[in-house]
């Protein structure tokens, strides 16, 4: 009720498929509440710090990013190690509230993640999201880590050319990495 009550003084209408938090650009504000686990709460909270640090950092100015990309590496940074004094970002946790290496494995299984679709479409999910953006930074030792670097860069400065084409330019084929995704997931 304080979650609400406090966006509702700012004059912030939240999206309605928001569940614990939200960043709002408008206020350059993050809104969340405690969630049932510790670890669940810092999800939450590296997740909208990484929207408010992506929109006011790297993406500011340069126009509507998919939201595949927004949410995926949201998603895949506040995933996390903290041990009491050090916290790594980015990883695979061994347990966790949402499973959500489970889920994108299960979405693959239902139906694949057609990464093409995902680029040239922007429907993504959260968990097929986060399977994108975490495969390009930590799948095979992240030998395609590069490649996605120049991918985001190129997508940050020129959003109006879609994900599809700027990924297409700097990784290649879309199509060849749905099978790589699909057995990482199940390796994880």
């Amino acid at each position: 009720q304080a979650w609400q009550a406090g966006m509702d003084q700012d004059g912030v209408n939240m999206p309605p498929d928001q569940a614990g938090g939200y960043y709002d650009p408008g206020t350059r504000t993050a809104y969340l509440y405690r969630q049932p686990t510790t670890y669940y709460t810092r999800v939450l909270a590296v997740h909208e710090a990484v929207h408010q640090f992506h929109l006011l950092g790297r993406a500011n100015g340069a126009g509507k990013l998919p939201s595949w990309y927004v949410e995926g590496i949201a998603e895949h940074l506040g995933r996390h190690d903290w041990d009491g004094r050090c916290v790594r970002l980015g990883v695979v946790p061994l347990l966790s509230q949402t499973d959500i290496p489970k889920k994108a494995k299960d979405e693959a299984a239902q139906g694949g993640l057609d990464l093409n679709d995902l680029l040239g479409n922007d429907p993504g999910s959260r968990p097929r999201a986060w399977a994108t953006v975490s495969y390009f930074r930590l799948a095979q030792g992240g030998a395609l880590r590069e490649k996605f670097k120049a991918f985001e860069t190129s997508l940050e400065t020129s959003p109006q050319a879609g994900s599809l084409q700027v990924f297409s330019d700097a990784i290649g084929s879309p199509a060849d990495f749905d099978a790589p995704i699909e057995a990482w997931l199940n390796e994880n």
